[in-house]
């Protein structure tokens, strides 16, 4: 008695596909690549077909702009109040004199 194969069917199948793939791969390949390239062009004229029926509807704005209170708020300072405002050296003062480390 021969023992019961569940997956007999799928390694049929395998076999078929590979076999397939094995003799007609390039041809497979070429033929799918040209079978999208058709589904591709269909899509975009399908959409731009959609597009021109309905460019004489009018329709709601997809952004609604909400005007907003002037703002009355100062300004803050251009410094800071807490940092003491250091005056820059002249190119006159003595700028070779440095600490050493």
């Amino acid at each position: 008695m021969q023992a019961y194969d569940p997956f007999a069917l799928q390694k049929a199948v395998e076999h078929f596909l590979e076999r397939l793939v094995a003799d007609y791969g390039a041809e497979l390949y070429l033929a799918l690549v040209f079978i999208s390239l058709a589904v591709i062009a269909g899509i975009i004229a399908r959409n731009l077909r959609h597009r021109d029926q309905h460019r004489g509807t009018l329709s709601a704005p997809s952004v609604l702009l909400v005007p907003l209170p002037a703002v009355t708020a100062v300004p803050p300072p251009l410094t800071d109040p807490r940092v003491p405002d250091f005056p820059f050296p002249s190119p006159g003062d003595d700028e070779h004199t440095a600490f050493c480390a």
